[in-house]
């Protein structure tokens, strides 16, 4: 999550985070008496309806913010494979270009570093094509 472009989402992933931590912190210092128990039910542990109803639905939005994350790299694919399209079968050698290049910029927001590696080399490459075609 705090890989995520827009800080909304980087900030309700922490914030909730954050919260999942300090209610198993509570929990964990009652029971070993560092602190004085507060009555917070341990998540997915303590018996009660509420307490797991509420954990997967923290769960499921930082769940959903990943996924909101998964998108973005996805709109490169499109990107570039749009890019492809306009340039090998429409022959649109400058519409191909400026997808190519909004997709190369797009790249950082890749987890992993050896998918960025190689989505960087199949842009640099097409975009290289393109430049180097009459």
């Amino acid at each position: 999550a705090c890989r995520m472009r827009a800080m909304f989402y980087k900030l309700i992933a922490v914030g909730l985070g954050c919260g999942y931590i300090v209610q198993v912190f509570l929990t964990a210092g009652g029971v070993i008496k560092f602190i004085p128990s507060t009555g917070v039910t341990l998540p997915l542990v303590s018996y009660g309806g509420s307490s797991v109803f509420s954990t997967f639905i923290l769960f499921s939005v930082i769940q959903g913010l990943y996924i909101l994350k998964m998108n973005d790299s996805e709109e490169v694919n499109v990107k570039r494979t749009f890019a492809y399209w306009l340039f090998f079968i429409e022959g649109d050698k400058g519409a191909a270009l400026q997808i190519a290049m909004e997709a190369l910029k797009e790249v950082k927001s890749y987890r992993l570093a050896g998918c960025q590696r190689m989505e960087r080399r199949l842009l640099e490459a097409l975009i290289k094509k393109i430049e180097t075609t009459p």
